[in-house]
């Protein structure tokens, strides 16, 4: 959404006060304004009230006709949406200490994971046996009536047993921007039989990956965690947070906080979707390729004695790390440093109903002064923006918005679902907090995941923790890093900026950085 001021330039900011004020004295822009606010208004308030007349009557005209068995509702929708170059699949990747057996993966996984049922003999994973597609202008879901485990869980390559992790990374960025087949449920395993670390010495024994690429709109990755927990593993593992549990919050407070949150809505809404984030990185719609990579893992405890330091949070620490990530490449590029970028962190809505796979990912916008020269100042920055996020109505509003854009057909779910513009897309799941065990024994040493990237996001950035440590992931579209070696600096920069940050701390780099 452009907006044209009165002197012909085009908006790509923020609303200032003066910009503001232009606007909504143009009587043109306020008649339209007024009834996009009204209709928004309104449709979020009866769509939450009503909401299953119009399930009902969509569900009985359109699924009494077609082999369908559900409309997709709620968040799902903006995870279903696809555009060229901008494939909503998920990517974990899983390095398991062992001997592979492909039987026995398969076995298992349709065992242990497909098979599952909850205490009610539902089954929980019924989700991996549908097919997302497009009906009568929405999205649903398509049973597929000859599931075989074996179309899904396979070898990555029939004619090849060995891969480096720089070859596991060139495989993925071969298959990223093409499209899962709709004639199958958009998910697979893909497994590399023999793992090869390159620079990580301590790492010389049997190793092996596993590879879960899924379609967004089928779960999150919070969903995926709860996969690993309660189905792939040996037997269930402490996570760092519990995502079945979330704040208690009494009854009357919470309609208070969803009354507010209707009010404020369309202004937030419009707010985030006239945010123009244009810098070096991001400029243009994606383009591809796909480029891969992953950092040093890098201690927890670092990363608590740094935030203590510094009487910071651990989100600062880490926004500040990515952000400096970028900046370092600019500056490596011969760029010109923005003085702010935007990213799209993802929040998970707490607590999870049960561990059924789903969507409870909102996005919002974070500003990153990565512009300010000092190390400290851009710090400050992160602490002081993650203060105002975590006191911010906008994971509500958003969270809300979803299940809003859930109930419109694809033609308007993509518009207004495909407005926010952010030069970074950021996850952070919090993962197993102790040792992990999977297929019989098999010990997990290494877990990462890489997020879809949507829109104009050209740079995406994953952290998933494991068992005290964590390793950032990068991907990144050949629109905003067209050398293949961009990835690698963003996570040198990454690792320099965690390692000086440690550094002020008192901590030497074999501190920071893992080491079996």
């Amino acid at each position: 959404m452009d907006f044209l001021l009165r002197n012909d330039t085009q908006f790509n900011g923020t609303l200032s006060s003066e910009t503001y004020f232009e606007l909504v004295t143009d009587g043109d822009f306020v008649g339209k304004f007024a009834a996009f606010y009204i209709t928004l208004l309104a449709t979020c308030i009866f769509s939450q009230r009503l909401s299953k007349c119009p399930e009902y009557l969509r569900e009985t005209v359109l699924l009494t006709f077609v082999n369908l068995t559900a409309i997709l509702l709620l968040p799902d929708v903006a995870w279903a949406i696809e555009k060229p170059f901008q494939c909503t699949n998920f990517t974990s990747l899983y390095i398991l200490e062992g001997i592979c057996n492909v039987e026995d993966i398969q076995r298992r996984i349709e065992t242990q994971l497909l098979d599952k049922r909850d205490d009610k003999g539902a089954l929980v994973y019924e989700r991996l046996k549908y097919s997302v597609v497009e009906r009568f202008g929405f999205y649903c879901w398509e049973k597929c009536e000859k599931f075989q485990v074996t179309n899904h869980v396979r070898l990555m390559d029939e004619d090849r047993k060995e891969y480096t992790e720089n070859e596991v990374f060139e495989g993925l960025s071969a298959i990223a921007d093409i499209p899962m087949s709709c004639d199958k449920p958009q998910w697979e395993i893909l497994i590399v039989p023999k793992f090869v670390y390159l620079n990580d010495e301590t790492r010389t024994g049997n190793y092996y990956g596993i590879i879960f690429r899924v379609h967004h709109s089928i779960m999150d990755g919070v969903s995926a965690g709860n996969a690993l927990k309660y189905a792939l593993a040996d037997k269930p593992m402490k996570f760092s947070v519990d995502p079945l549990k979330g704040p208690k919050i009494h009854p009357v407070l919470l309609f208070l906080l969803h009354l507010k949150a209707y009010t404020i809505a369309t202004s937030r809404l419009f707010k985030a979707m006239s945010i123009r984030d244009k810098n070096c990185f991001n400029h243009d719609l994606l383009t591809g390729p796909k480029y891969f990579g992953w950092s040093k893992p890098v201690c927890m405890n670092a990363v608590k004695k740094i935030r203590e330091h510094f009487k910071s949070t651990t989100t600062s620490v880490f926004m500040n790390s990515l952000g400096g990530a970028v900046r370092h490449l600019a500056i490596k590029k011969n760029l010109p440093v923005p003085s702010r970028i935007y990213a799209t962190p993802t929040i998970a809505m707490l607590p999870y109903p049960d561990t059924k796979p789903t969507n409870r990912f909102i996005i919002v916008h974070y500003p990153m002064e990565i512009g300010l020269p000092s190390r400290l100042e851009r710090l400050r920055s992160a602490n002081e923006s993650a203060k105002k996020l975590a006191g911010s109505m906008d994971p509500l509003v958003f969270f809300l918005m979803l299940k809003l854009g859930g109930r419109f057909p694809v033609i308007m779910a993509k518009h207004i679902l495909g407005q926010l513009d952010a030069t970074m897309i950021l996850s952070n799941v919090p993962g197993p907090s102790e040792d992990a065990y999977l297929f019989g024994g098999h010990k997990l040493v290494d877990s990462v995941f890489w997020v879809p990237l949507k829109n104009w996001s050209g740079i995406g950035a994953g952290l998933f923790s494991y068992a005290g440590k964590v390793r950032a992931s990068f991907v990144g579209d050949g629109v905003a890093l067209p050398d293949s070696t961009d990835v690698n600096e963003l996570l040198r920069g990454f690792e320099n900026e965690i390692s000086e940050m440690g550094k002020l701390a008192g901590l030497g780099p074999e501190e920071v950085f893992w080491k079996d």
